[in-house]
């Protein structure tokens, strides 16, 4: 009997520890699905938005991202096809690509793609922060459970993934450029701090951490140039949570060598890129209408607009467009920037003080400010962009989450401490929500960022188009809605000399509607084409112009076309690839105006200044058919074969060489032709 009832409460006690570890994960699986929920069904509204701004150049206007076969040629021609860094961010290329072979040029299944994305993001950050207070605990403060860490590392997902900071990078699809580099570098990050955390058990940890620094890292760089900062981020969780522990004499030696590089190495070729060649770093402030010392001394108070808004985000000051930032010309011009140095200085001072005696603390600083080194210092790039903050953010949200929730200190408060947590918690849910059913449709979006932004160049040039396709379109109303597009044009292009959009649009609607260009527009554009820091967003509009003439939607008389190419071919700040694109799409209007010469010339200009470049020896291929110089053309075509060592043109070179075959034939065929 005693036997039995002992087996009885054996099987008992078997069962309840089943349906406890079922019970446990239950509630492990049940916490990051909900957490995605909440986010999808805070983004679902936004997903019915529009494409917006870059997202035209280079996705929309990107012939190579209009996939329609998984063939090689096809993909290796979308690998090479982007234009918006050095690197041509391939892997943000080909996952546009792949969105248009399955749905076709739909905003809605972009923007999905980029919310699946944050949400794989955000359980990255989810596992990290778990991870990071795992090494914590072990290693400073041991009174933490693990169930307290679980719940925080939930939060500051959560937090993170509702963040209306982030928002750009999900609902502004281009933008998936910056959410793949943070994705690949939060994989990078977890890999080094799983290797890390069996060295410090005693067991092999560097195939983790071989892994996190040298695959994840250039799949982040092939997505976004900012992806280099991964090792950066790296040496962040190394000096504040692991501090070389776990490895022993050599092995040490090597693993703070390995950090010292990682620090000193950019410093020494930023150092040397300056001295030996300061073009090549420096010479985009051509294009920009602030100086170097002037882009540092603003993004001091850039750095302080974005903590603001991490820690207080109000709708009314985001938003996609912030070219109306003021620019500080000194210490104290405007007023604040003394102010935002000094509080910056504060901040650094804080951070290092913090190592030891706060050091949650101190990796929120510190990893904020180390995601912002690339993108607000040195480099010529405009002033401020939301997104800059995507993965920046984890840092001072881990940092802000884990004050509020600390279990082990001013007990008395941790009540009011859990209700102000969820308080933010459901202000930032709001906000973001807000924001999403705001962007869920363009008329509301523009009209919301010109409202809120109404010194914003961009914001007013958007609104002015807007209206012009509305007066365009709506016979009865016409005359009100165009009306509006000239009064906002005229504010665009009033707002900033260095800004072309607002004349560029203003000259589109005339000639749309076939009146005669105003001759004060047309000087005034000549004037800053000529004169004004020239951008790649001019060449853009140029191209447009172009295309527009070419299809009989424009109707600009050939001399002010004319005119307006040799303004921007003569200003002196046209340099690199911008100067490049100019010559193709001055050659394009030479070509339809029968001015072959021209044509001939400035496509020859433009495979001249960049002849690595394919895409331009192409072109100037196809131009040389055209004239039937086929010898010429065989030349160049081979020349291009040569420098296609991907294969990325092939489909082109092929296409190219068969029909020069074909002449070729013909010619012998017929010699007297």
């Amino acid at each position: 009997m005693g036997l039995a009832f002992s087996a009885i409460l054996k099987s008992m006690e078997r069962n309840r520890n089943r349906m406890t570890t079922s019970f446990q994960f239950a509630k492990h699986i049940a916490l990051p699905i909900t957490i995605i929920l909440i986010c999808w069904l805070l983004y679902m509204p936004g997903l019915s938005g529009d494409f917006l701004f870059d997202d035209h150049p280079s996705i929309l206007n990107n012939k190579a991202t209009a996939l329609e076969s998984l063939g090689t040629d096809e993909l290796k021609q979308v690998f090479a096809s982007g234009t918006a860094g050095p690197l041509k961010r391939p892997i943000a290329m080909m996952s546009f690509a792949l969105n248009h072979y399955a749905t076709g040029y739909d905003s809605y299944w972009f923007k999905a793609t980029n919310l699946i994305i944050h949400c794989i993001n955000g359980m990255g950050v989810f596992i990290l922060s778990y991870l990071l207070l795992n090494a914590y605990r072990t290693h400073q403060e041991n009174r933490l459970s693990r169930e307290y860490i679980y719940l925080l590392s939930a939060a500051i997902s959560l937090v993170w993934l509702i963040h209306p900071i982030n928002l750009t990078s999900v609902l502004y699809v281009v933008q998936r450029m910056n959410s793949l580099a943070a994705m690949f570098s939060l994989l990078g990050l977890i890999l080094y701090a799983v290797g890390r955390m069996h060295q410090l058990k005693g067991e092999a940890g560097t195939i983790w951490i071989c892994l996190g620094l040298f695959i994840a890292t250039p799949l982040a760089v092939l997505s976004k140039e900012n992806g280099i900062l991964l090792p950066a981020f790296i040496t962040v969780l190394e000096i504040v949570f692991f501090r070389f522990r776990g490895v022993r004499g050599n092995n040490k030696r090597i693993l703070i060598g390995l950090h010292a590089a990682i620090v000193l190495i950019p410093i020494l070729l930023l150092s040397y890129l300056l001295i030996a060649s300061p073009a090549s770093i420096l010479g985009g402030y051509q294009a920009r209408d602030f100086t170097l010392l002037e882009r540092l001394l603003t993004q001091t108070r850039v750095i302080w607009f974005y903590i603001s808004q991490i820690f207080l985000p109000v709708n009314a000051k985001m938003g996609i467009y912030h070219d109306d930032m003021a620019i500080s010309s000194d210490l104290f011009s405007p007023a604040s920037t003394f102010a935002a140095v000094l509080g910056l200085l504060a901040l650094v001072a804080t951070a290092l003080f913090s190592l030891k005696r706060a050091p949650i603390l101190a990796f929120g600083i510190i990893f904020f400010l180390v995601g912002h080194s690339l993108e607000s210092t040195i480099l010529p790039l405009e002033l401020v962009h939301e997104h800059r903050n995507y993965l920046p953010s984890f840092g001072l949200l881990f940092a802000l989450l884990f004050y509020i929730s600390y279990p082990l200190a001013l007990k008395d408060s941790a009540r009011l401490r859990q209700i102000g947590a969820c308080f933010m918690i459901a202000t930032f849910a709001l906000v973001t929500f807000t924001r999403s059913y705001i962007w869920s449709d363009p008329v509301t979006h523009i009209t919301f960022e010109t409202e809120n932004h109404p010194d914003s160049p961009r914001a007013n040039q958007e609104i002015g188009q807007l209206y012009m396709r509305m007066g365009l379109s709506d016979s009865a109303n016409g005359p009100i809605y165009l009306s509006a597009a000239r009064h906002h044009f005229r504010k665009s292009s009033q707002l900033s000399e260095n800004f072309l959009g607002g004349l560029f649009a203003s000259l589109a609607l005339e000639s749309s509607l076939e009146n005669e260009i105003p001759q004060d527009l047309l000087d005034d554009l000549l004037e800053r084409l000529q004169h004004q820091p020239f951008s790649s967003n001019t060449v853009n509009w140029i191209e447009y112009l172009v295309k527009c003439i070419a299809s009989g939607d424009c109707d600009i008389n050939g001399n002010a076309m004319h005119e307006i190419i040799q303004a921007a071919l003569a200003n002196p700040t046209v340099t690199g690839r911008t100067k490049a694109e100019l010559y193709t799409a001055s050659s394009n209007f030479y070509f339809h105006a029968n001015d072959y010469e021209s044509t001939l010339y400035l496509s020859a200009e433009a495979a001249g200044m960049l002849p690595n470049n394919v895409r331009y020896r192409l072109n100037l291929v196809n131009i040389l058919i055209i004239l039937n110089r086929l010898d010429d053309a065989s030349d160049e075509l081979n020349a291009a074969m040569v420098q296609d060592r991907f294969g990325a043109h092939n489909h082109e070179i092929m296409r190219l060489a068969s029909i020069l075959d074909d002449l070729a034939l013909a010619k012998r065929s017929n010699p007297s032709h």
